[in-house]
């Protein structure tokens, strides 16, 4: 049966100001993104492999090596534009049949720049953002952290992606120089009564060899668990969390531009009485 890969990776090289509560006073320059997809042949037809890249600040990226590595690891791949955005929030046509989603924390690798304990928390927060958003039933399950490994390891020339029923947040070297991804597989069919195919697993790989700052952590994590869920980028920008390049560290809740995302693919729900303000309107409240 067919499956399909998607892969969105987040890295940062900036060259404009952006905000001082996450870079400090010291404006770095604006992120430059770059949009890789690929059409690969996989053992039981064709894949889709897509790719959105951001530098991290004030290092150069190599994205000819980024997709030299790709090609190198998946033979006969068939470079292929990326799909365009067509409105101020954009899908990448898929969704969970069942938006309460599992997933675990393998902090083996993670970067000196922050106390493990730090990071942890930031990348719970980022994961906690999309709690029943905009009274969508959409909800990250965190199960623990675990020893097993992203299915999707940072290079795949060396680590082939591979599906592995797990949805693991990791930490990885990825080629080129980028910050991180989110790869993601999807089914052939459709979740009943939608026109969005179904995701079966997702894997984000963060690389450890980049100063963070607890903030700058969560707003990157919060933007990659939205791939996770089928939002792609906005182009609502500035003023997203599914913005590309410097949005996509700014903002460490959804806004109302993910939030309609978000109910085109799951609808509205009413959350349950006891939820937070925060969680039942984050583009309006915070506790």
């Amino acid at each position: 049966m067919p499956r399909f890969i998607s892969l969105a990776a987040l890295a940062l090289l900036l060259a404009a100001p952006t905000p001082e509560s996450l870079f400090g006073r010291e404006p770095p320059p604006t992120p430059t993104e770059h949009h890789f997809a690929f059409l690969v042949q996989g053992p039981g037809g064709p894949e889709t492999l897509q790719i959105a890249a951001i530098a991290p600040p004030g290092q150069p990226v190599e994205p000819l090596a980024f997709a030299a590595a790709v090609a190198a690891a998946i033979p006969a791949a068939t470079p292929i534009p990326p799909p365009a955005a067509t409105a101020a929030f954009a899908l990448d046509q898929v969704r969970w049949r069942e938006p309460r989603i599992p997933w675990q924390y393998n902090p083996a690798g993670a970067p000196a720049a922050l106390e493990p304990e730090t990071a942890h928390r930031a990348i719970l927060a980022g994961a906690e953002g999309w709690r029943f958003a905009g009274g969508t039933p959409v909800e990250f399950l965190y199960s623990g952290q675990t020893t097993t490994p992203t299915g999707c390891a940072g290079d795949p020339a060396t680590h082939p992606y591979t599906r592995d029923g797990a949805n693991i947040v990791g930490w990885s070297t990825i080629p080129g120089g980028y910050l991180g991804y989110t790869c993601w597989w999807r089914g052939t069919s459709l979740v009943e009564g939608t026109p969005y195919f179904e995701l079966l697993e997702f894997d984000i790989v963060l690389s450890p060899a980049y100063p963070y700052t607890a903030d700058l952590l969560r707003a990157l994590v919060l933007h990659e668990f939205g791939h996770a869920l089928g939002l792609a980028h906005s182009d609502h920008c500035p003023g997203a969390a599914m913005c590309p390049g410097e949005g996509a560290l700014v903002h460490l809740e959804p806004q109302p531009d993910d939030l309609a995302g978000l109910l085109a693919l799951y609808g509205r729900t009413t959350p349950p009485a006891d939820l937070p303000v925060r969680a039942r309107l984050p583009h309006l409240a915070r506790d």
